[in-house]
């Protein structure tokens, strides 16, 4: 389960799963491709921030402390996984040319 999170959170999974759902969801079918593009953004922070803290949760690590420490740990979290999830469709897009 840990692994699976972690993976969620740092290996592209969130992005994986951000991109998919704009794609599948009717809520996003009439967004330009811009606006789906934050969208996917939008949701890969989202589900990276929620598997951070079920992880958190789950191994009994410390909860930030204050305000600043939480903004720190969730920017972290969620700027991470898009950067992550951008190089992992870098290389995806990039094999297929």
């Amino acid at each position: 389960m840990n692994d699976a999170l972690v993976w969620i959170i740092s290996g592209g999974g969130a992005a994986m799963a951000g991109f998919y759902l704009v794609e599948k969801v009717a809520l996003f079918a009439d967004l330009v491709p811009e606006a789906k593009r934050y969208a996917a953004f939008a949701l890969t922070g989202l589900l990276a921030v929620g598997a951070w803290c079920a992880l958190t949760a789950l191994t009994g690590a410390v909860w930030p402390v204050g305000l600043a420490a939480w903004v720190d740990a969730l920017f972290a979290v969620a700027a991470g996984a898009i950067i992550a999830g951008q190089a992992v469709h870098g290389v995806k897009v990039l094999r297929k040319l």
